[in-house]
């Protein structure tokens, strides 16, 4: 299920993350499309350069990786708390 762009623009969402691979590729998902779509440009997360990629090797397949996945989504949504470690 995808998300439409109204929904979107309703939500104006603070972060947008996204995965980054070969199935982003090949869908034409990249941080600079995301940026580069008309309707977005007063989005929060586009305006504020806050759009992340998670490696979807990570994302995408069960077992161990998955906590490497969810370090790299908390580190994108809070870096506060990751500074000095």
């Amino acid at each position: 299920m995808s998300t439409s762009t109204e929904e979107v623009l309703v939500a104006d969402p603070e972060i947008i993350i996204i995965s980054k691979g070969s199935m982003a590729e090949a869908c034409g998902l990249t941080p600079a499309t995301i940026k580069g779509r008309s309707d977005w440009s007063e989005v929060s997360a586009v305006k504020n350069n806050q759009i992340y990629e998670v490696d979807e090797s990570i994302l995408s397949r069960e077992g161990p990786r998955l906590i490497l996945a969810l370090e790299q989504l908390a580190k994108a949504i809070h870096p506060e708390l990751f500074e000095n470690v």
